[in-house]
């Protein structure tokens, strides 16, 4: 029975992805193989380098367009199901045109990526590469276990594989980097930012269970479902344990606190959109409200029944952020929670 794939790691716990350097435009390929003509076979190959050239570095990354999914043949044994990459070429060499298919047809940039047979060791956790041999440009498999060293040639993180008592138990594609919709986007496990750093010309789009991140260079930038914080969304809640805010939490929180005071965590400004607002209202009777900052360590201030307090994202000395200073609740008589003093 075929082994289900899975996305369970964080991006943290994933191979950081690699970043390729394209070759100069012009660079020549390979011969074409069958059919040649000395009169336009420099032509053809320049071209061909162009596009190779144009794939790699104007796809921005390694990654897989379509397939190339991990399997398990026998025992140790994994393959790669048939698929396409996008690639590059190392050391000078160029991509291939093959115009009767006598091998493994490559152009520019793009490679086909047909099932090779390689054996993991047991009992371990193991990252599978893709590697592209510098003397031929031929594409093969590696792997490590170690998180932060890929192999000698690595090109593209496949898939995380768990092996134990000479057999694959787990195939995980967490953090591999794939091309959809012309964007590089990875899948992982993250509940909150993710806490790798891609390289700084990458542009990567992390899918998680809970939001969508962008790599902008520097920073993963949450992209916020909109949906879920229109103007004027509420959210009414009794709690009896701490309440923490996230990005995509209601921007009028009317809270009643049960049991005795309460806690409600803000989220970390740095993970959030510029403009991003909450009011927060103790609609209880009895019970505080106390509102901490995202680590959960200090105390901005307690909301008595009847008051409120709000919060907005601006740029501080180049970054999101709460505006600095002491916060003071206010009783919201006009509908308006007051901010910070």
């Amino acid at each position: 029975m075929p082994i289900s794939i899975t996305y369970n790691l964080t991006a943290a716990n994933c191979p950081t992805p690699l970043q390729p350097a394209p070759s100069v435009i012009g660079q020549p390929s390979q011969p074409i193989q069958q059919g040649s003509s000395a009169t336009w076979i420099p032509i053809l190959n320049q071209l061909v380098s162009m596009l190779g050239a144009l794939a790699s570095g104007g796809g921005g990354g390694y990654a897989v367009m379509s397939g190339c999914v991990p399997v398990q043949t026998t025992g140790l044994n994994v393959s790669i199901g048939a698929g396409l990459i996008l690639g590059s070429w190392v050391n000078g060499y160029g991509p291939l045109v093959e115009l009767l298919n006598s091998g493994t047809p490559v152009v520019g940039g793009f490679q086909q990526l047909t099932p090779a047979a390689y054996t993991l060791p047991d009992n371990s956790t193991s990252y599978l590469w893709t590697t592209q041999d510098p003397s031929t440009g031929a594409i093969g498999l590696a792997s490590t276990t170690s998180l932060g060293s890929p192999p000698t040639h690595a090109l593209l993180f496949v898939g995380n594989i768990t092996t134990l008592s000479g057999a694959v138990t787990a195939i995980d594609q967490s953090g591999v980097v794939k091309v959809t919709g012309g964007q590089l986007t990875r899948q992982t496990a993250d509940t909150s930012t993710p806490g790798d750093a891609p390289p700084a010309g990458m542009r990567l789009l992390t899918v998680t269970p809970a939001l969508n991140y962008q790599w902008d260079g520097s920073a993963h930038k949450a992209l916020v479902d909109l949906t879920k914080q229109l103007p004027g969304s509420v959210n009414k809640q009794t709690i009896t344990t701490a309440l923490t805010l996230t990005e995509t939490s209601a921007n009028n929180q009317y809270i009643t606190a049960s049991g005795g005071n309460q806690r409600v965590i803000l989220p970390d400004p740095t993970t959030l959109p510029l403009g991003w607002s909450i009011a927060i209202f103790n609609a209880g009777g009895s019970n505080n409200v106390l509102v901490y900052e995202h680590t959960n360590t200090t105390q901005i201030c307690p909301l008595t029944p009847g008051q409120a307090i709000s919060f907005g994202t601006l740029v501080v000395s180049g970054a999101v952020a709460f505006p600095g200073g002491s916060y003071t609740p206010g009783t919201p008589t006009a509908g308006v929670p007051a901010g910070p003093v």
